[in-house]
């Protein structure tokens, strides 16, 4: 069985993923968090650019 996790205001959410929709809602959650990664390193590149005053 397979769960989705997700925070959501404050409380944690799960959703049953049935067999069917497995594999693509993996698919789905990997480019998440490669997403969530590149997202985070722009941030910290901003955050350092600002930091040193850098136009």
């Amino acid at each position: 069985m397979l769960y989705l996790g997700q925070s959501y205001q404050g409380r944690q959410r799960n959703l049953y993923i049935p067999a069917a929709y497995q594999a693509r809602v993996r698919e789905w959650v990997a480019r998440y968090r490669e997403a969530r990664q590149l997202l985070d390193e722009i941030a910290e590149t901003y955050r350092e650019r600002v930091r040193t005053r850098q136009d």
